[in-house]
């Protein structure tokens, strides 16, 4: 399983090609964090990290958002 990530999931060139996918999704979670604080609302950034690396491990494996 180590091999088959490292050699396919995580090779350099396929991690280049998620950057549109990283950016994307670090762009959703700016303006979420920005309209909570905007609204003086509490922002649990554990909350919303955890949310940023599940999406973007979605995506990535099985081509859909969480």
């Amino acid at each position: 399983m180590k091999k088959i990530c490292t050699l396919h999931l995580f090779s350099p060139k396929k991690v280049q090609s998620f950057h549109p996918i990283r950016e994307d999704e670090v762009s959703r979670m700016i303006n979420r964090v920005t309209e909570l604080a905007s609204s003086s609302r509490l922002v649990n950034l554990s909350e919303i990290m955890l949310s940023l690396s599940s999406n973007i491990s979605c995506i990535v494996e099985f081509g859909k958002e969480i």
